[in-house]
């Protein structure tokens, strides 16, 4: 999966799928 800093416009929607899943894995890590 790339990273969300080398997304482009066109790939807007799997950017932000990208940062969801970061982040849940970010909240899964933390608890």
């Amino acid at each position: 999966m790339p990273s969300v800093r080398s997304c482009l416009p066109a790939f807007c929607a799997y950017c932000i799928v990208d940062i969801y899943y970061s982040m849940l894995s970010n909240l899964h890590i933390l608890y």
